[in-house]
């Protein structure tokens, strides 16, 4: 069964062109469509788009190391043109680590625009929502327990977006992937695994199903998540049901 929607793949912090390479040929694979489109994002904002957007796009920042705030007006941007100018009322997204937080961020302050295709489903794939630094490698795992109400110790962008999570959509569908290699840090090597589930308590006003899983093992290394077959599974059925 085919992705009826276009989607999108959103790399990470310092993602490449190879981020989610391999994924996408996999999903061709499992006939859930063609990569279609590489759509490259240029350090002022400008997009170019190599091929027609259909099916599975791939989005690359070419200033792949900027912040959240940057990327969620490019992928305002990005969205915006997907409808002005290829008519596509409504896509999916897919996204790894820093990618994910940008794009929760822009869910909470643009989900609602018209001008732009809406958002009907949502990957997360070890996303740092509850970590000081969402973008590089810390020294250590920052890793906060989560009690019935939230994460016991919120990171400033955190708590904003649990202060600011009204904008956000009702009806988006979500999964979120976490990784434990059962080392002991409970954790995917970079993110932890409450650090990444954070995003339960962020999402409640959500009427459809919110889903998390948590993979184990050595294959569930954060830079692995998305090479990961069983991940690709997770999110084939989602993305398709």
């Amino acid at each position: 069964m085919r992705v009826q929607e276009p989607t999108l793949f959103i790399h990470g912090y310092s993602g490449t062109y190879f981020s989610f390479r391999k994924m996408l040929k996999r999903f061709a694979k499992n006939h859930w469509g063609e990569k279609s489109c590489i759509a490259i994002i240029s350090r002022t904002g400008h997009i170019y788009f190599w091929g027609r957007p259909r099916s599975l796009i791939q989005v690359l920042f070419l200033e792949n190391r900027d912040n959240v705030a940057h990327q969620v007006k490019w992928i305002w941007k990005l969205l915006n043109q997907l409808k002005t100018n290829y008519g596509i009322p409504h896509v999916n997204l897919v996204a790894h680590s820093m990618g994910c937080v940008s794009v929760l961020m822009y869910l909470n302050q643009y989900g609602y625009d018209e001008r732009n295709s809406k958002v009907k489903r949502v990957v997360t794939i070890g996303a740092p929502f509850n970590d000081l630094e969402v973008g590089k490698r810390t020294p250590y795992i920052e890793d906060h327990p989560l009690t019935t109400t939230g994460p016991v110790k919120m990171s400033p962008l955190y708590r904003w977006m649990k202060a600011n999570n009204i904008g956000m959509p009702a009806d988006i569908r979500f999964l979120n992937i976490a990784g434990n290699l059962q080392n002991g840090t409970f954790s995917d090597g970079q993110v932890s695994v409450n650090s990444a589930l954070s995003l339960r308590y962020l999402v409640r006003n959500v009427r459809r199903q919110y889903q998390e899983y948590i993979i184990h093992g050595k294959q569930a290394e954060h830079s692995l998540l998305h090479e990961n077959e069983q991940v690709d599974q997770i999110i084939g059925k989602f993305l398709t049901h």
